[in-house]
Formats: C-alpha cells, structure tokens, sequence
C-alpha cells in the first residue's frame, strides 16, 4: 500500500506468539535510562536507598494498563501498555528550575514514536515497545519531605495471539 505508514500496521508492531511478561517490558525501560548521561543517583523498585538530605535522586516504576485485544483471529494481537514513571527526587525548597534540565534531558531521552527494543542476545522474548508520549506532571511535596517532580512515558507492546 503506497503511502501508507508501516508503522502504524500492527504486523509492525507484534513481537511474537511468546509471551511476555511486565519485568520484560521493565528491562527495556531499565536498559534505555540507565544510558542517560549524568543520571543521578537512581532508586530502583523494592529496593532501601538512604540519599543525604542534599542529595538529587530518581526512582522508576512500571505501571501496567488494562491489556486491550483490538483483533482476534488467525492474525490477532493484544496490546499491553502503560506508563514507566520516573520521579525526580528534589532538595526541599530550592525550587522546581533548578532541576529542570534534568527533566528535560529524562524527556528527551524519551522522546515520542522512539521504539526502544530488548537485547536479542539475551535469550529472553525479544520485545519491542513503543512511546506515545512523554510528559511531567505537577511537582509535590512526598512523604519523606522531598520534592518531587513526577515524568510519565506513555507506551505500548503488541504481541501476536
């Protein structure tokens, strides 16, 4: 079909009759931030980190969506899709501008329509997972005195069925 973009078909999209599982679509997101320049200290999920007071740090977590099945059939596919959150862990009182480069540089790093996919080599489920869209939210004060600035990164995986 001239002109139309492969992009957007979903045999583009689909991984494979494997399955996959949330920890997968976690790795890729894990793999894709960890090779940000100048990324601070980083609180991964389920794990104690005890910054000083003085000290930026970020924290990630994964947050599934409801899966949708737009296509059933001989070729159908689901989509799994959801939000990777990042928190930008700020010093109390020293404003939102001091830590808007790092902002920036997350969402940057996480730009729209980026296809971030898994280590082939890694012997697990290649997958591939699509950005829709990445955005800050609005800054708060969080249980232990910090400030922070949350950034969703909006995405989805499409997998044969």
């Amino acid at each position: 079909m001239a002109g139309k973009d492969p992009f957007l078909s979903y045999e583009s999209k689909c991984n494979s009759k494997l399955a996959i599982n949330f920890s997968d679509i976690q790795q890729v997101f894990n793999t894709r931030l960890s090779t940000l320049s100048g990324l601070p200290l980083w609180q991964r999920e389920n794990l104690n980190l005890d910054p000083d007071e003085d000290e930026v740090y970020i924290t990630s977590k994964l947050l599934p969506a409801q899966t949708n099945f737009p296509n059933i059939g001989s070729n159908g596919f689901r989509v799994e899709s959801g939000t990777f959150e990042i928190q930008v862990k700020s010093v109390r009182n020293t404003g939102w501008g001091v830590y808007s480069n790092l902002v920036d540089d997350i969402l940057n790093h996480f730009p729209r329509n980026l296809r971030l996919t898994s280590d082939p080599d890694s012997g697990e489920t290649e997958i591939t997972v699509h950005i829709l869209k990445s955005y800050p939210l609005e800054g708060y004060f969080d249980s232990n005195g910090r400030y922070s600035i949350p950034i969703h990164i909006r995405y989805d995986t499409y997998i044969l069925i």
